[in-house]
């Protein structure tokens, strides 16, 4: 019952402030009105490139890493504003992102106070988080729809992953929109990482 109250009172109180984290909060894109912000297009970044494996370390090579970056960050806030649509989630922003990552880590930490068992990890991280639950969203939303495309089918990702063509379909509705002058100062910040 104190586990229940301590989780409901956290939640109500909306979690923690994400202004606390501003550079967390610097927008570089919206996709229907709904930014982009630094850390997730960071989470896009290619395998190495936010960790100083950048090679080579050039404006060109950064340029691209970081419209990859943005690509893949536009299909996960697509996905983000779906599942709002579906009503799995209460927004799509970023600061919703944050509030849901320090209460399940919260409930996490109650769970194990109260003895009780929790599985997967004690603590998640930002990004161990983010990606999850891009993941769970996705399967969600496709177990939603009934529509588990077969494995190897054009267009298909992992079992149970979000429809490709439901992807694309919601994207191609989206105004998406690019703060170009913040794009340029997050690949400038990304090569002063560079060995």
């Amino acid at each position: 019952m104190i586990v229940t109250t301590a989780l409901l009172l956290l939640l109500l109180a909306g979690g923690p402030d994400p202004a606390g984290r501003p550079e967390a909060l610097m927008g570089v894109a919206a996709v229907d009105g709904v930014p982009i912000v630094e850390q997730e297009l960071r989470f896009a970044l290619p395998p190495g490139a936010a960790s100083g494996a950048l090679h080579p370390a050039t404006r060109d090579s950064a340029r691209a890493a970081v419209r990859v970056a943005l690509d893949r960050a536009v299909d996960a806030k697509v996905r983000l504003l779906l599942a709002v649509e579906a009503g799995f989630l209460p927004g799509a922003d970023y600061g919703a992102f944050l509030r849901a990552w320090e209460s399940e880590n919260a409930s996490r930490e109650l769970r194990k106070q109260a003895g009780e068992t929790v599985y997967g990890p004690l603590r998640w991280s930002e990004r161990a988080f983010y990606e999850y639950r891009l993941a769970s969203i996705g399967i969600a939303l496709a177990e939603r729809a009934r529509i588990s495309p077969p494995a190897g089918a054009p267009g298909a990702g992992a079992a149970g992953d979000l429809p490709a063509a439901l992807l694309r379909s919601r994207r191609a509705a989206a105004s998406i929109s690019v703060d170009e002058p913040a794009l340029e100062r997050f690949t400038d910040a990304l090569l002063e990482e560079q060995p």
